[in-house]
């Protein structure tokens, strides 16, 4: 065998991501409240830019472009140049949020696994379940299902215990497991007879496991003691103003989604530092580097801001072009909506539209809500009926009901199927538990 060495030529794409789409990305990110901060610390760095009472916030993306010349490079990265976001996201979130993000420091992960954690925690709701499957994770980082599980795994060893759980079940098994009776009683009547405990038939369970009623009883006791969710005993929603990013108001006879730019300062490039870098008149070489990177960093920032307005804009709009019965029906019109849908509909990724729909409030007629509210995905009962509608169904069921004889969740189920809406038990249930609407028996006034 001979070894030689030669020379080739390979042509390869990279993607690069610019400090200047960083910017951008973080702006979409932001709502209200935050970009107000962020424009403020900005005006404090950089002294080209200033507040002016008369002055609009941004004129036009046209103007922008023109008045300070830059070459706007977009593209979609992959995940292992992402690395930013995990800060951006960790400056963003508040309390439990905060202290996973601090927790996760202490664990050696890779650019990508860090991107994959930042997509866990920001789909787990408000009890701490995880709210988004698997698959549409891995789908979004562009990674193995397997690669999910295990930044999982490692999310479900911080504190609090069980962190990130898809369901009750999971969490409750992760308890006993850290309690070490993962070959308890407890661990089996919770991993084989899930259903059956929910339905407190205790007599079922002994059968099933052939074990005494007395073990049974004593197993029910110790499950009992366990949390019900992840978060339970947290405090995850420190007090904050909404303040809606997004308005929807009547025009003539249509509706118009417009940006809410009242509480943002309006700002402009600074007309003495204008005047000395058109007529060139600086005191030194230093000064003049320094002013010129500065004008060119607050074109930068200012083409951020547009862009995120642009975006937030059209992504309003497109959701309310499927959204516009719930202006007129309320909140039972809601019609199946995903973010996939509106991405295609407006030629953005998908995670683009994400970034702008979280955290995000439109004002309507109807009151203010997250512009999440808007989106659900499909029950398997009817092709028209959204989650949300179902839901906002359910409660208005329970709302009306005679408090000493609650509705069931079969009971529901029926009172659905007349509506034309055909949905399980076991659905009724996660949604109610969902809306936190507690059981029949609690429910029930005698």
């Amino acid at each position: 065998m001979s070894l030689e060495f030669t020379l080739s030529q390979k042509l390869s794409q990279n993607l690069k991501i610019t400090p200047q789409l960083k910017q951008a990305i973080k702006m979409l990110t932001l709502n209200n409240i935050d970009l107000n901060t962020e424009i403020r610390e900005y005006l404090d760095s950089n002294p080209i830019l200033e507040i002016q009472e008369d002055a609009e916030v941004i004129v036009s993306d046209e103007s922008v472009d023109n008045q300070y010349d830059f070459n706007w490079e977009p593209g979609s990265h992959s995940a292992e140049d992402k690395d930013y976001l995990f800060d951006i996201y960790s400056k963003e979130q508040t309390n439990i949020f905060d202290e996973l993000t601090k927790q996760s420091s202490y664990i050696n992960m890779s650019k990508k696994n860090k991107v994959i954690f930042v997509n866990l925690i920001g789909n787990i709701n408000q009890k701490g379940f995880l709210t988004e499957t698997i698959e549409n994770i891995a789908q979004i980082v562009n990674c193995s299902e397997n690669e999910v599980l295990n930044v999982l795994d490692a999310l479900q060893s911080l504190e609090p215990t069980g962190i990130g759980s898809k369901d009750i079940q999971e969490f409750l098994l992760i308890q006993l497991e850290n309690m070490g009776k993962s070959d308890s009683l407890c661990f089996k009547v919770i991993k084989n007879c899930f259903d059956t405990l929910a339905k407190q038939n205790l007599k079922k369970i002994s059968k099933e496991l052939d074990c005494a009623m007395d073990d049974v009883y004593k197993a029910a006791e110790l499950i009992k003691s366990l949390r019900h969710s992840p978060l339970s005993g947290y405090d995850i929603s420190p007090t904050k103003y909404m303040v809606p990013d997004l308005f929807l108001i009547e025009n003539k006879n249509s509706w118009e989604v417009t940006i809410n730019e009242e509480i943002l300062p309006k700002i402009s490039i600074s007309q003495h530092y204008l005047t000395l870098i058109n007529n060139n008149t600086f005191d030194s070489e230093a000064e003049k580097k320094y002013l010129l990177k500065n004008y060119k960093d607050a074109g930068w920032f200012l083409k951020a801001i547009y862009q995120r307005s642009n975006t937030l804009k059209r992504v309003g709009e497109a959701v309310f072009n499927h959204q516009s019965d719930f202006i007129y029906k309320g909140a039972n019109s809601i019609k199946p909506l995903t973010l996939k849908t509106i991405a295609n509909e407006i030629d953005m990724h998908e995670s683009t539209v994400s970034r702008a729909v979280n955290s995000k409030f439109i004002e309507t007629p109807r009151g203010t809500f997250p512009l999440k509210f808007f989106f659900s995905n499909k029950t398997s009962a009817q092709k028209n009926s959204s989650g949300v509608s179902v839901k906002n169904i359910i409660k208005e069921l329970i709302a009306s009901e005679n408090t000493q004889k609650p509705l069931s969740d079969q009971q529901i189920s029926e009172n659905l199927l007349k509506h034309g809406i055909k949905i399980a038990r076991r659905t009724i249930s996660k949604y109610r538990e969902e809306l936190n609407i507690p059981s029949t028996k609690i429910r029930r006034q005698h």
